[in-house]
This record gives C-alpha cells, structure tokens and sequence, in this order.
C-alpha cells in the first residue's frame, strides 16, 4: 500500500467528520474543512524530527531527557559557562572565577582578580587574601609577605615596603620601630639588625626613628648609639672631661681640649669660656689641662701677650692656640729673661 496522505490518518479522518458532522453552512464544503485542518496541519509538520534538533540555548543546560520546551533548560550557574546543547556546566578553570548565572562561553570566566585566590574548579567568589600575604591578578594561592614587607590588611595585591624607622619581620604583619639609640633612613628593613646605631654627636631618644633626634648638648659627648641628648656615666657618652670644652654635636670626650696657657677642672664646659687663664706662678704648656702646673722657675714671670683674634677662633673650633693669655705662662722655664721679654737678666 501506498503511505497515507494526511488527511488520511485517523486522526485527520476523525477531525473532518466532526467537522462536517457540527458545523452547517452554506460556504462550500471543501473550504470548511481546510479551515478547520490548517491548524492541525501546521503543528504536523512543525514537529520534532531527530533528538538534537532543538539544543538548549547557550547560557542554559539541561541533564534530562524529554524536555519538551526551552523552558525546561536551566540557567547556568555561577561559576561556569554552558555553551549552546551543553548537558551540564563547563566549570571555570582555576585561577579564574564568574560570580553571576548565566554564562554562555569560556570568556566569561576572568582572571581571579587581585588580593584574592582562585584554588578550585568553579569558582564563583574569589577567596580574599588574608593579612600577611598577598596576591596578583589570577593566582591560586596567596603569597607570604616576605621580610622588609608589610602586609597587615586583607586583600592586598601587593606587599607594601616596611616604612623608616621600622623594621618588618617575614608575613609583615607588624612594622616594629627601630629602639631608642637607633634609627632608620631608609624603608625595607626585615630586622632589627638593619637600624642604624645613632650616629656620634647626635642622640636618639625615642623609638621608630628615620633620622637622628637632635645633637647631643652642650657639656656633653655622645658616642654611635646615644638615647640621650645629656649623657652622664654611659658606655655612648659622658658629661665632658676636665680640660676640654663641649659645644653642642660633639662627638669626642678630648675632640676640643682647652688651648695651652689655660686650664679647667671641671666636668661639663659647654664652651672655651670655662677654660681659664693659667694663673701667676704657674704654667699650661700643653692644651686640656685640668689644673696649672708649676711654679714657674726664679724670675720668670707670666708672659703678657694675649691671645689674638685668630688664636682665640682656633680655640673656639677646637684647635690649640699657639700662644698663652695674658695672666699666665705657657711656657714652664724661661731661663735668662725676666718679666719684661727678650731682656736678659
């Protein structure tokens, strides 16, 4: 036998007559009943003809059989991408996440962004990095902030440099200021060893320093490593010795000793005021006496020439003067001469 035309399948068949058989009217009969097939027709032959004909759409998938309609696709979820007809999601390679639904290709899936870590397949909520490490764009891991670093927020995407002062052991969680009698100029320090002794003549009193506090005062000397502008009986610095003076910035206990011809015994001259002149009788040959030394030998007498102008600079800066001052000798013997010099006796 031939195959059925459509209007003779059963189905059709069973239309027409129920068609002819409840409605009456006077249009011809032949058109009545293609208006009351073409609908039936129409969905005939707009049928499913293979199982792959109609692929869920891109950004959707579906694991079952029978789906009868684009409805019964479900969306894509989070972390993943469902190309057109997948039957389940393609998960996000590592490294790289999608936070929302719906992803139709692998170009949705971007690079774990910075400060976060992407360790699994599928990552739909980057992971943040926590204090004490870090991370750049698409990692897998964070990082362990290094020494010399600073890492104490969350989410960093680079360590920060440790500041002056201070000093950041490995994971960088804490900048720990460099301690009294040291600083820091420069950033970047992993340890304690890496703060500088302060350096001589200027002191270092408090904690977390890039720079020398101030110069050590008058009538003091501070050593490398001083945490005090007024040192008295320590290993980095004392009040200044008899003999000398001290202005301010001095780094030597004997770096100004008071210029021949004068003397002083006490502690702590601030200036080259304190040193005095060498007195009747005695002399001060040699420069940071602490006490005049004598007598003088039988008709000698103190010297009378003052210090000049440029002598008296010299002393000030710290150099001997050449000559003694006007109360007392520099010399101790003076065989021949009497008060009045360059006469014989």
């Amino acid at each position: 036998m031939g195959r059925m035309s459509s209007v003779d399948q059963p189905g059709i068949r069973h239309i027409l007559w129920f068609t002819l058989a409840g409605h009456c009217s006077s249009m011809p009969t032949q058109h009545v009943l293609w208006m009351a097939l073409a609908p039936l027709l129409a969905a005939l032959n707009a049928g499913t003809k293979w199982g792959t004909q109609f692929p869920c759409p891109a950004g959707t998938y579906s694991s079952q059989a029978g789906n009868s309609q684009a409805e019964d696709c479900l969306p894509c979820p989070a972390g993943a991408f469902c190309p057109r007809g997948t039957p389940k999601p393609v998960l996000c390679p590592r490294g790289t996440s999608r936070q929302s639904p719906g992803a139709r290709l692998a170009v949705a899936c971007v690079l774990c962004p910075a400060g976060h870590h992407c360790p699994e397949l599928g990552t739909a909520t980057p992971r943040p990095c926590s204090a004490g490490s870090f991370s750049g764009p698409g990692r897998l891991w964070c990082q362990e902030c290094p020494g010399g670093k600073l890492c104490n927020q969350t989410k960093l995407a680079s360590p920060l440099a440790c500041p002056p002062g201070h000093y950041c052991p490995a994971q960088g969680l804490l900048s720990i200021p460099c301690p009294r009698g040291t600083f820091r100029e420069a950033p970047g320090a992993a340890h304690m060893e890496d703060c500088q002794p302060c350096r001589s003549g200027t002191f270092c009193g408090k904690a977390g320093l890039a720079e020398p506090q101030g110069l050590c005062r008058p009538g003091y000397h501070c050593g490398p490593g001083s945490n005090t502008s007024s040192p008295e009986g320590l290993p980095f610095g004392d009040l200044c010795p008899p003999g000398h003076f001290c202005p301010a910035g001095t780094k030597d206990p004997r770096q100004r000793p008071c210029p021949a011809g004068t003397w002083n015994a006490e502690k702590g001259a601030p200036d080259v005021s304190w040193c005095l002149p060498c007195p009747p009788g005695l002399f001060c040959a040699e420069a940071g006496q602490a006490a005049p030394r004598g007598p003088c030998a039988p008709g000698e007498g103190p010297r009378v020439s003052p210090m000049t102008g440029q002598e008296k600079h010299q002393a000030e800066g710290g150099q001997p003067a050449t000559s003694a001052l006007a109360l007392g000798s520099s010399v101790p013997e003076a065989k021949g001469f009497t008060v009045q010099e360059g006469h014989r006796v």
